[in-house]
Formats: structure tokens, C-alpha cells, sequence
């Protein structure tokens, strides 16, 4: 089947989900979408995207469905909901393509349910901020992408971006090397962070020291954070605070699932929860590194601030 003769049903656009949905339809696929806030939509259907009113009318018997949703509870939801879930008539040969940030438990429960149905599951989980999605550069982890299915599912994760890990016939997978990530990303953000307060304290500028360190140092963290982390400047959000939470919450709760003791996973997820308590809940994620110059008595009152300041 080409790409033009491919229906997709796809399902959650948000920051991440709507570029995606919109270079699929660049890409010649045709869209059956639904999001909670239909609204959202109105870029997709001036390109020819059919609106839908629930999930599960987002569905042709057999198709590929893709969702990019923001939690366990909701993909379950689209996916089971008595009422208004896909499952139900996905039928056999459809498949189920999860982009979402979810946990390796929740993955292996919905590959179950789907196989029962006749239909398949597959992890996609992609890496990128919102920016990367519209240019078409997310990395995608993918498990449980079977052979039969290959070759209508790799030419949409193509279009996602260029950088594809297969991780295997596990569907959880892809899920757990997600979390792996995003845990060494905040970790990452969080020395920065604590090594930029030292400096301040002890009277180094802060710009000049992290000139130093992104210079001896240079990582891919630091070319996404660095600057926006050395200026405690987080209001360009591509992914909110609380939905960073929910990252560490689930790296946590999946090391605590395999008896892994992880230290550091817990600070970072405090440090999360302390940034959201302090109001800090309209900034982007990135907002939690603020925590370490908060700590150490800087102040952080006109990076946290509802009003920009100039």
C-alpha cells in the first residue's frame, strides 16, 4: 500500500503530536485525527485531515493508529474506554504505533490486549524537543516492530526523523531506553546547574563560567540546555514542568519495578516536585535546575516570575 492510499488514524495533538501529524500529511498520508481540544486540529484540516469526535471514530478497520498523548492513564483510556476507545474496532491486522512517554509495564498491558484483538502494538517513542518535530529531526526508539509490519511502519517513523533505534521484539523496550534518556538528560542538567551555583557563590561569573565548561565539556545537553540553564531562562516551553514530574516519577517507579537503586533518579524527581510546589508550573521542565542556585540562596525571583523581565 503507498503512502497515499494509507490511512492513519492519528490521536493527541499537542506541542509534539501536531507537527508530527503535519508532515505525515506533507508526506502524502491520509489522516483521520482527534484531540480532546478540537481546536488544535484547524492547522490538519486546512490540509485535508478528517476531523473525528472520539478515538475510536478515528478508525478504518485495520489501519495504523498513532498516538502522542501525555500519560499512561490516557493512552489507556483512547485505547480501552468502554466507549469511546479504538480497540474495539482496530480489528485484525491494525496496528497500534505508541509515540507516548509511558511505562514498560503499561506497554507490555496494552502489546496483551491488542494481541488478543488481532491487532499488533508497537513502542515509537521519540526523543526531541517541539522544534524537532516540526523539522522532522526526532530521534525514534521503536520495539516490537515485527517483519510483517515493516514496511508500513518504518516509512511513517521515517517521517518523524532520520535517527531510528530498533530495540527489539520487547515492546517495553523502547519504553525503558526512553526513560534511561531522559534520566541521564536531567542528570546532566542537574550538575550543570549545581556547578554554575558554585560558581556564583564563590564569586566566578556565571556566563564566563559556563563558557568554560560548554567549551571544555561540549555534550548535546548542553547545545539543547546549556544556555537557558546558565541564564535560569525557561519560559520557552516545549514541555511543561508537571509533565517533567511525570518523567521522573515513571524512571523512578521503573527502576523501583527491577530492584535498581537510583539515587540520583530520586533527587531529580524532588527536585521536580519542589519547583512545582514553589509555583513554577508555567515554566518549562528545564525549570527544576533552578532548585540548585534556590538552594544555595541566589535569587531566582525574576526567572520564576509569571511577568518577563527585560
Amino acid at each position: 500500500m503507498s503512502q497515499q492510499q494509507e490511512t492513519i488514524a492519528f490521536i493527541g495533538l499537542g506541542n509534539m503530536g501536531l507537527p508530527m501529524a503535519s508532515n505525515l500529511l506533507d508526506a502524502g498520508y491520509k489522516l483521520r485525527v482527534f484531540n480532546r481540544t478540537a481546536d488544535k486540529a484547524q492547522p490538519l484540516i486546512s490540509k485535508g485531515a478528517v476531523l473525528c469526535n472520539s478515538p475510536r471514530e478515528t478508525i478504518v478497520p485495520g489501519c495504523i493508529v498513532v498516538t502522542m498523548l501525555l500519560n499512561d492513564a490516557t493512552v489507556t483510556d483512547v485505547v480501552c474506554d468502554a466507549e469511546t476507545g479504538f480497540l474495539q474496532v482496530l480489528g485484525e491486522g491494525g496496528i497500534h504505533v505508541s509515540c507516548s512517554t509511558i511505562s514498560p509495564a503499561t506497554s507490555k498491558k496494552l502489546a496483551s490486549l491488542h494481541s488478543a484483538k488481532g491487532a499488533t502494538y508497537v513502542t515509537a517513542t521519540v526523543l526531541g524537543r517541539p522544534s524537532a518535530a516540526a523539522n522532522r529531526n526526532l530521534a525514534v526508539l521503536v520495539s516490537g516492530l515485527t517483519q510483517e509490519i515493516q514496511s508500513r511502519v518504518t516509512p511513517i517513523l521515517q517521517v518523524f526523523g532520520p535517527r531510528m533505534f530498533d530495540l527489539g521484539s520487547d515492546v517495553s523496550a523502547a519504553n525503558t531506553v526512553k526513560l534511561c534518556l531522559n534520566f541521564s538528560l536531567a542528570a546532566q542538567m542537574e550538575t550543570l546547574a549545581e556547578a554554575l551555583a558554585l560558581a556564583e557563590k564563590s564569586g566566578v561569573d556565571r556566563e564566563q563560567a559556563y563558557n568554560v565548561i560548554s567549551s571544555l565539556l561540549p555534550t548535546p545537553v548542553l547545545n539543547a540546555y546549556g544556555k537557558w540553564i546558565a541564564d535560569r531562562n525557561h519560559r520557552d516551553v516545549g514541555f511543561y514542568l508537571a509533565n517533567g514530574l511525570k518523567d521522573a516519577t515513571l524512571f523512578c517507579e521503573a527502576a523501583h519495578d527491577v530492584q535498581a537503586p537510583m539515587p540520583i533518579a530520586n533527587l531529580l524527581q524532588q527536585r521536580c516536585l519542589s519547583a512545582l510546589a514553589k509555583g513554577w508550573g508555567h515554566l518549562d521542565w528545564s525549570a527544576f535546575t533552578l532548585m540548585a542556585s534556590s538552594d544555595a540562596g541566589i535569587d531566582v525571583s525574576q526567572a520564576v516570575s509569571k511577568t518577563e523581565h527585560t
